[in-house]
């Protein structure tokens, strides 16, 4: 496409987390756009020219620019879309921006401790395994200790709960060995809510 299409392009994986909770907010506000598949681990040039880190998700906008990392991508369609990704009340904005980064630090650490899984055991570090579990269980705990007013709010998952219904399902899904609903199960009514969504089952990832 040219540059000067006014077609928003994003560039995903379909079991990246971190595309998922963009693809989520793009289908929640119903921007149109138009979503390409690429293969992190044999980058295209194109998906270079999006991010030269070779990661994805990556947004095109209408002026040609390509925004990397998921958490721009939401600040570009908070800004350029009315403020409709994070809470105007500023008494739980702070609040659920928190959330939300505990949220995708579950993704970070999930993704962390399964590349490092795949390892052969030479190379494969335990310390580096368990230090990832740790930084998972820790999180749940702290979230499980909290209430759900930063996950929901008026009946309604905010970003943060989209976002941690993501990191739990990809926790279930790389790293099982952390039983979430053992360590959290307050949180299970956030993921059950976003579970009833048709985005939330349209944008689920194929079967490990």
């Amino acid at each position: 496409m040219s540059k000067d299409s006014s077609e928003h392009l994003l560039l995903i994986t379909l079991r990246s987390p971190f595309a998922r909770r963009v693809r989520l907010a793009m289908r929640r506000i119903g921007l149109p756009h138009e979503e390409r598949v690429e293969d992190v681990f044999q980058p295209t040039p194109f998906l270079f020219e999006a991010n030269p880190l070779g990661l994805v998700p990556s947004l095109r906008i209408p002026s040609g620019e390509f925004i990397p990392d998921s958490s721009m991508i939401l600040e570009y369609l908070h800004e350029s879309q009315g403020g409709k990704i994070w809470p105007a009340d500023l008494r739980s904005h702070p609040a659920v921006r928190r959330a939300s980064v505990w949220a995708t630090g579950i993704m970070t650490a999930t993704v962390q401790w399964y590349l490092e899984s795949l390892r052969s055991d030479p190379q494969r570090s335990p310390v580096w395994l368990e230090e990832h579990r740790e930084n998972i269980v820790r999180t749940l705990k702290r979230a499980q200790a909290g209430t759900l007013d930063p996950w929901i709010a008026t009946n309604l998952p905010t970003q943060a709960g989209w976002d941690l219904a993501v990191a739990l399902d990809y926790l279930s899904l790389r790293m099982p060995v952390v039983e979430w609903r053992s360590l959290a199960p307050k949180l299970e009514p956030v993921l059950a809510l976003c579970q009833d969504s048709p985005i939330y089952r349209e944008t689920a990832p194929p079967a490990a």
